[in-house]
């Protein structure tokens, strides 16, 4: 780089000093995000999308999911699923619940909390647990 009288660089040496620096710094990003998707695509996880089918109809949980938890235990490999929904503080509800497969194992499991579509046109918060077997 060129240094003028004042002691500074010019203004096309800066420019060119700040690209290089984005580039790097572009690269190592992308390849720290390569590796994190890397790792975190080998550790199986439940997808919270195939709850999607459940809604609240007469004062219960319902919605056919034995489709999407096959899915589930078959893109896996899990022995066993269950899923078990309820709306914490709301006693009028009758809470649902849905199973496939064994429950003898090791177990993995996960909960989450979703709006849920009722017959009356609310949506009631409510907490899915979710247990696998391994």
């Amino acid at each position: 780089m060129k240094v003028g009288r004042r002691g500074d660089i010019g203004f096309l040496e800066a420019i060119m000093a700040t690209m290089m620096v984005c580039m790097v710094l572009t690269a190592f990003t992308g390849f720290l995000a390569g590796e994190t998707m890397q790792e975190a695509a080998e550790i199986p996880s439940f997808d919270r999308t195939s709850t999607y089918g459940v809604t609240i109809t007469d004062g219960a949980y319902r919605g056919d999911l034995t489709a999407a938890l096959q899915q589930q235990a078959d893109r896996w490999g899990y022995a066993g699923l269950t899923i078990r929904c309820y709306s914490p503080g709301n006693s009028t509800l009758t809470e649902g619940n849905w199973h496939i497969g064994s429950m003898t194992g090791g177990m993995t499991g996960d909960r989450f909390l979703r709006d849920v579509p009722a017959d009356d046109g609310r949506l009631v918060p409510t907490v899915f647990e979710v247990a696998a077997c391994i």
